[in-house]
């Protein structure tokens, strides 16, 4: 049903429609861009676990009861530039890249920069620190576990790359809040807080990042206004086409049913 017609809705229509950008190209084609920043998460992770786990066992060499779990907070507070940061910034890149580039795999680190500024900036150690500490106290029972005779080294590897893995999904997923809302909810502090929610102590993480909008109904209504806004753009710059050949138009830029529907009521 109307084939003949959905062919000749071009991307350069679709631009030409909405060149007033109402919506953040984070809004078009998001299920793609979360699987791309889900593979980027699990490569961070993987590599800062691979990385720190080596730390630990270095620091449990030393004679000292929980050196090798001071050793894993001492690396902990010098990986933002080698892990959080270039994360945040490749994340940066899938979310704010155009269509056309997302989908051909042209994506580029201008782009991120360029629509988002240096996020990544703002995942230096001063958060880190803070970060560090809420889990820390979280974790409790397994700091105490590190200072325990014999057992002392196998918790901390254990902890080691429980930590890594946890904290680089958590920053992942805080990363990908802050693109689908185009910001922080309220606070970067309030913002960790919902990706804490969406990430448990774990050495095994969920690929939820398309449940952000379900989990975050500020985020839920932010999308909606903007595609509820787009549609009224596109009928007042194109009155001839329809409400389907809006609906259309939408789901060829990979706006999600569930949104149009919303948008459309």
């Amino acid at each position: 049903m109307y084939q003949h017609e959905r062919e000749g809705f071009s991307h350069m229509d679709f631009s030409v429609a909405t060149g007033t950008k109402t919506v953040p190209n984070s809004m078009f084609h998001l299920s793609e861009r979360n699987r791309q920043a889900v593979e980027i998460i699990k490569g961070y992770a993987l590599a800062h676990t691979l990385t720190d786990v080596g730390i630990g066992v270095v620091g449990t060499a030393v004679p000292i009861p929980g050196a090798g779990f001071a050793a894993m907070v001492a690396s902990m507070l010098v990986q933002a530039p080698l892990f959080y940061q270039p994360m945040v910034r490749k994340l940066a890149e899938v979310y704010a890249a155009p269509s056309d580039a997302l989908l051909q795999g042209l994506v580029t680190r201008e782009t991120g920069i360029g629509v988002f500024g240096d996020l990544a900036s703002e995942f230096g150690t001063a958060f880190l620190r803070k970060v560090i500490v809420k889990i820390l106290w979280e974790r409790n029972v397994s700091f105490a576990a590190s200072f325990i005779p014999v057992l002392g080294g196998v918790a901390s590897a254990v902890l080691d790359a429980t930590f890594a893995t946890t904290l680089t999904w958590r920053i992942g997923k805080m990363a990908a809040i802050y693109f689908h809302y185009d910001g922080w909810i309220h606070t970067q502090e309030e913002t960790y807080e919902r990706a804490k929610a969406m990430t448990p102590w774990s050495l095994h993480q969920e690929d939820n990042l398309a449940d952000i909008p379900a989990r975050n109904p500020e985020v839920q209504d932010k999308q909606r206004v903007w595609i509820a806004t787009l549609v009224q753009e596109l009928k007042q710059r194109l009155p001839e086409r329809s409400t389907d050949h809006v609906r259309m138009m939408l789901e060829d830029q990979g706006v999600s049913a569930k949104m149009i529907d919303a948008a459309l009521q």
